[in-house]
């Protein structure tokens, strides 16, 4: 009588029962092409120099933003990959002197800093952060040309 019942069910509520009983598949997250994965995030490193704006754009329509560095093992993650050139991150105290903000607006957390000795040092108004080959960082003048940038966006 029960096996009647189920096939006495309409189409719909006989799909609903069947894939109740099937276990949820389990999909692998990963990055887009050209983007490196370290942990929950994918990384772009631009293959072009230019200005902090210009960079933050760019990562903007790659649907990512400029990177946010939260930690020692994501900075030295950061690091091996950038050889032997300057980039910049998500970084700024351009709102206001001195009271740097990641791009998401949270404010730098000083327990997780990796400034170069010396900076940030606002030396002919640098606004912007960069990051050195050796994983330290630097402030920049924003409208600097020169420099390469790393994106972020989340896993997928």
């Amino acid at each position: 009588m029960d096996n009647m019942l189920m096939f006495s069910l309409p189409e719909a509520d006989l799909q609903k029962t069947m894939r109740s009983k099937t276990p949820p598949r389990k999909t692998v997250s990963t990055c887009d092409k050209e983007w490196k994965q370290f942990h929950r995030s994918c990384y772009y490193f631009t293959p072009s120099k230019s200005t902090w704006e210009v960079a933050r754009s760019l990562c903007k329509e790659k649907g990512g933003d400029l990177a946010i560095i939260k930690s020692e093992k994501e900075q030295k993650f950061l690091a091996s990959h950038i050889k032997n050139f300057f980039y910049w991150i998500g970084l700024t105290d351009i709102k206001e002197e001195g009271k740097w903000l990641w791009v998401d607006g949270t404010a730098l957390d000083t327990s997780v800093t990796f400034w170069k000795n010396g900076e940030p040092n606002n030396q002919g108004n640098e606004d912007c952060g960069i990051l050195y080959p050796d994983g330290q960082w630097n402030d920049m003048i924003c409208s600097d040309s020169t420099i390469y940038a790393i994106c972020e966006k989340a896993l997928k």
